[in-house]
């Protein structure tokens, strides 16, 4: 919980959060999946690029020395997010992740 604190203390995120929570009680279990995937790569492996460089916001990856090194060292696992693309990406939570977008 420590990693989501600054995310979860700003009141925009925090409604986001809320919203996605209801929004999910009347979707279907595949798009649910689908959410649950886009959120893993966004909120907790996510990147972005500020001013042409690439910056972390991922709670995972903030949370993680070892996987942060990893993610931004393996330049051909960084991918530009594209929703279409990252909701058939595998999550993983026992090893480091396959591909990061930003």
């Amino acid at each position: 919980l420590l990693g989501h604190m600054p995310l979860l203390a700003n009141p925009s995120f925090a409604q986001f959060s809320q919203e996605l929570g209801l929004t999910s009680l009347g979707a279907s279990d595949e798009d649910v999946e689908k959410l649950a995937t886009l959120y893993f790569f966004t909120v907790e492996f996510g990147l972005c690029k500020q001013d042409g460089q690439l910056r972390v916001y991922g709670a995972g990856l903030l949370s993680s020395v070892s996987e942060l090194k990893h993610a931004v060292a393996a330049s051909d696992k960084i991918k530009r997010f594209d929703p279409e693309v990252t909701v058939h990406e595998e999550c993983i939570i026992t090893a480091f992740q396959n591909h990061y977008y930003y």
